[in-house]
């Protein structure tokens, strides 16, 4: 943990993070009941309503949009 910058640490203990990582990575998450973690048009969706866009924006459109209305960390 030394190499990550502390104010990143520090958002991270505050459940302030996001991470976004590669397609396929949290499909195979073991979640309670029958939910399911969502596919990419799934997440979009969510992220659209979070930022009030349209969901029929692309993806990567749409967490941009809320990277420049809530900063990148």
């Amino acid at each position: 943990m030394n190499n990550f910058p502390q104010p990143l640490l520090e958002d991270i203990a505050a459940w302030k993070c996001l991470p976004l990582v590669g397609a396929g990575f949290s499909l195979n998450a073991k979640l309670p009941g029958d939910e399911k973690m969502p596919h990419w048009q799934g997440f979009t969706e969510v992220l659209a309503l979070a930022a009030d866009v349209s969901p029929k924006q692309s993806g990567p459109g749409v967490a941009s949009i809320c990277e420049r209305r809530s900063g990148r960390v």
